[in-house]
Order: structure tokens, then C-alpha cells, then sequence
């Protein structure tokens, strides 16, 4: 089964996600596909925050789950 041939409706990025490739796209510079702390992301999010009006962004930069709560 190919997944984009039986559901094409999943394959569309909704307002949130295009901001984000677009924002991943303007900023080749930023090496956004590789780690870096959530500081330096907050810019990054907040753009995406304000330019969608989706509060997603927002959420993840006020959630942070740190690694040492999961590895000791």
C-alpha cells in the first residue's frame, strides 16, 4: 500500500506546518535539522507562533521535558 496514493488528505501540511518549512527554509544558516537547546529555537517558534495565531508553539517553548528527568 502506498501511504500518499490512499490518503492524500494526510499528506497536506496544515497553516502551523508550512510556517514552519518556510521558516526551516529561510534560515539555512541556523542548521535548524540539527540539535541545539530549546533557547535557541525560541525565536524560531515564536515566529511561527505569531504568524499562525496557533498557540503550539507557544506550548512547547512553556513544556520543555528535560533529558535528565528521563536518564540519571
Amino acid at each position: 500500500m502506498v501511504f500518499k496514493k490512499n490518503f492524500p488528505e494526510q499528506m497536506k501540511m496544515n497553516l502551523l506546518e508550512n510556517n514552519f518549512r518556510t521558516l526551516y527554509q529561510q534560515n539555512p544558516e541556523r542548521f535548524l535539522d540539527h540539535p541545539h537547546s530549546m533557547e535557541y529555537y525560541n525565536d524560531i517558534l515564536q515566529q511561527a507562533a505569531l504568524k499562525t495565531g496557533s498557540s503550539f508553539p507557544e506550548k512547547l517553548l512553556n513544556n520543555i521535558l528535560d533529558e535528565d528527568l528521563f536518564f540519571s
